[in-house]
């Protein structure tokens, strides 16, 4: 039996449930709930999602994930689960040989990449690639606050390992503030004359627990939103009293700290000192930042999640408009046809109207792709891209599970390479609007606007096409 904890752990896979309990005790690491899914003949990953997020003893839920029995229902239990507990997922079947791997495994659908990484946005969950990955952030979540922010200060004993921590955390999309003139001259008064006092500070080869501990003490929690402390088998530096300094100086800070004690045998104790007083401890500098980065990610969309969009006051007018249309199942339909639909939603068109000369011509401004599809786990998925013709090349795009919110739809445009050029606020109630009739008409197994043109003045499709499903 796996050690009591405060990971909530589910799987799809009992191979993988096996490893991370052998895994897990060799490292300490604790559960409240641990559950391989096998066939679900009656339990399902949303069922144990709300388990996971109504269990007391739970601090994060972490999943390893094949397939998703029913998509709305498991982004609801997402949404439920995340606005309580931090939730990691690892979902596999990424590449299309995966996809066909977790048929052959579970028989299940691995269903549409994009939606799931949708899914885990939209409900305030963090995606990971790696099963590493996946149980990094689980420990630090388990034991460690959210950051609040991308404030990321490092104290080291070893220049190089500092130089690396920075490379990473750089690339991670952390700040590193140097400390206040203030703080400096503090440092100053218990650190050696050649001693660093930037970011990273640097304690030198010869420190000590007593120089750590007066580092520690003086850098404080309020003037950065997550610490990592690095250190190296030197001569002087005994790891387990380091370990125990840290954990005395930073007990009850309101930031994450993790540590990278990088070594082996003359480290091991300082790691398991620190392990056991709820520190995170990482074999090298980047895995440790790459958890402190999943955690503000995780942070940042919580904070970010919205409750799922209000229902349409279009759908009425949508369901006269297929009666209507008298349109037959697979039927494909253009812009004559779409005209009325889109219109009923906000949608300017062109009118269709003979060109007679430059007066009529299309108007300049950008070119988007608006469309939507309808998922046969997630139900309608909503796509917003560069458009054009050269949408599949460029292949600027990006994908969200319909309905959303005009605020939604703005961070949608967002992950755009192209999001500068746009007018946002007015694209957004566009975008919203167009997710609502994805919503009233599941008839539609796909529609698209390319190009939507939008300018400073508004945005006008000037052609639509679609597919009734059969």
């Amino acid at each position: 039996m796996p050690e009591p904890g405060g990971i909530a752990f589910l799987s799809h896979s009992g191979a993988v449930a096996v490893a991370i309990l052998d895994w897990a005790r060799d490292r300490r690491v604790g559960f409240s709930l641990f559950a391989s899914l096998g066939n679900q003949a009656d339990v399902n990953e949303s069922d144990l999602l709300d388990a996971g997020a109504a269990n007391p003893e739970t601090r994060v839920i972490a999943g390893y994930i094949e397939g998703v029995a029913d998509g709305p229902r498991f982004l609801d239990a997402l949404r439920r689960a995340a606005a309580v507990k931090p939730v990691v997922l690892l979902k596999a079947g990424r590449s299309a040989e995966g996809a066909r791997a977790v048929a052959s495994h579970t028989g299940a659908l691995a269903g549409s990449d994009r939606a799931f990484d949708a899914a885990a946005r939209q409900a305030g969950a963090l995606r990971v690639e790696t099963v590493a990955e996946l149980f990094d952030v689980a420990r630090g979540l388990a034991s460690q606050p959210l950051p609040r922010g991308r404030r990321l200060v490092v104290v080291t004993n070893g220049g190089g390992l500092g130089i690396v921590a920075t490379d990473a955390a750089r690339a991670a999309g952390f700040t590193m503030e140097p400390p206040a003139e203030p703080l400096r001259r503090r440092l100053a008064e218990g650190l050696p004359p050649m001693a660093g006092l930037a970011n990273p500070v640097d304690l030198v080869g010869d420190a000590d627990a007593r120089r750590y501990g007066h580092a520690l003490h003086t850098l404080g929690p309020d003037g950065a939103d997550a610490m990592l402390v690095l250190l190296t088998p030197q001569a002087t530096a005994d790891a387990a009293s380091v370990a125990r300094t840290i954990a005395a100086a930073t007990q009850g800070w309101s930031i994450p700290v993790v540590a990278a004690f990088v070594g082996g045998a003359r480290v091991a104790p300082g790691v398991r000192t620190l392990e056991e007083a709820g520190i995170p401890c990482y074999a090298f500098p980047e895995p440790a930042v790459k958890t402190l980065a999943g955690m503000v990610r995780l942070g940042e969309r919580r904070r970010a999640a919205a409750s799922p969009s209000g229902a349409s006051a279009d759908a009425t007018a949508a369901r006269a408009w297929l009666a209507a249309s008298g349109a037959a199942p697979a039927r494909r339909l253009g812009m004559p046809e779409l005209r009325s639909l889109l219109a009923g939603y906000g949608i300017a068109c062109i009118d269709g109207r003979p060109v007679n000369g430059a007066a009529d011509a299309t108007p300049a401004g950008k070119e988007l792709m608006l469309g939507g599809v309808h998922d046969a786990q997630w139900g309608p998925v909503l796509m917003v891209g560069l458009g054009g013709i050269y949408v599949e090349v460029v292949g600027d795009t990006a994908v969200a599970l319909a309905p959303v919110s005009p605020t939604e739809a703005a961070a949608l445009l967002d992950e755009l390479r192209i999001a500068p050029l746009l007018d946002r606020p007015a694209l957004a109630g566009i975008i919203s609007r167009f997710s609502h009739l994805l919503v009233d008409l599941p008839e539609l197994a796909e529609i698209e606007i390319n190009p939507l043109m939008t300018s400073p003045d508004g945005a006008i499709a000037m052609d639509a096409r679609a597919r009734l499903g059969a």
